[in-house]
């Protein structure tokens, strides 16, 4: 599938994103817990926000440095839905985070495990998985 190979290059590639049109739930404030990172990081696929999205990456990255126009695109079309998110592990520095979700088309549930790293306060996406 398409997509799967997509997050597959996503989380080789270290990059992961959320933007345009502000955060989870229509802030403009940039997500705080690991949790909120993950959530907002596939929040920002959905809507196509390239430019927050590639702030929840390490300084330097941007989503666009790795991914085509039109495979982003391709998550812009989708309607994707959150259905659950779990914090695994969390210190000082590193998280790990589960997000199950699902779109439309699709009768089944995706889960995706983010690793989170910690920079000044602020928390990044350093890693993307399928779970």
């Amino acid at each position: 599938m398409q997509r799967r190979k997509y997050m597959a290059t996503v989380a080789a590639a270290g990059t992961a994103a959320v933007a345009g049109c502000g955060f989870i739930g229509g802030s403009d404030d940039r997500p705080e817990t690991p949790k909120e990172v993950a959530e907002g990081f596939i929040a920002a696929l959905d809507n196509g926000d390239h430019d927050d999205a590639s702030e929840l990456l390490p300084p330097g990255i941007t989503i666009k440095d790795s991914h085509s126009s039109s495979e982003l695109e391709q998550w812009e079309e989708l309607e994707i839905s959150i259905d659950g998110s779990e914090t695994i592990e969390e210190s000082d520095t590193e998280a790990v985070v589960e997000v199950i979700f699902s779109y439309t088309g699709s009768n089944e549930e995706e889960t995706w495990v983010f690793e989170l790293v910690n920079e000044d306060e602020e928390w990044f996406i350093s890693d993307v998985n399928e779970g």
